[in-house]
């Protein structure tokens, strides 16, 4: 089917980027079928292309025994690279013409593709409860800073009978003090 549907297309936009100068290509009509034809089953990779050029009868079909190289398929594929979804759009409209698809369902296939998003940004309704839960307490940690009307004076949040205590060396931890195990 792909041979019929690129035999009928329009490919004018393709042919004006060859010029007569130099060796004559390969035929873009044949590099068309092939590359779309191995876009359809799977194969991405130019190496595997030009292998099922040499070594299977659907790709031997298609480009007429031909055998372009790994470098001639990518150069072709990258040259036209702007061309191709174009093409691709003129394959699925002459397919509908041809009865062959409609548009009644729409399918996309399920592969996954990572989104460049992080994943720490993803959030949930629990984890909304606990954001909810945090917001409360440290509503209710500001109204004590509030009444402590020290700038420089820290809460522990987790346990505020262990506040944060300077040392010699100039660090700080929270802990406990043996004032208040005395006195309790």
């Amino acid at each position: 089917m792909i041979d019929i549907i690129v035999e009928k297309m329009d490919l004018s936009n393709l042919y004006e980027r060859y010029s007569d100068e130099g060796n004559p290509p390969y035929h873009p009509k044949m590099m068309l079928k092939v590359l779309f034809y191995a876009y359809y089953r799977g194969v991405m990779s130019c190496r595997q292309i030009w292998d099922a050029l040499a070594f299977r009868s659907d790709f031997i079909f298609l480009s007429a025994g031909q055998v372009p190289n790994f470098r001639t398929v990518n150069s072709f594929r990258l040259r036209h690279l702007d061309l191709l979804p174009e093409l691709f759009t003129l394959i699925l409209f002459l397919c509908v013409e041809l009865d062959m698809v409609d548009f009644q369902y729409l399918a996309i296939d399920g592969k996954k593709i990572q989104a460049n998003a992080s994943f720490r940004k993803s959030k949930h309704l629990k984890g909304l409860k606990r954001l909810e839960q945090k917001a409360e307490k440290l509503g209710e940690f500001a109204e004590k800073f509030k009444e402590l009307k020290d700038e420089e004076k820290r809460i522990n949040m987790s346990d505020e009978d262990a506040p944060v205590i300077r040392h010699k060396d100039g660090s700080e931890n929270a802990e406990y003090t043996l004032e208040r195990f005395t006195r309790n």
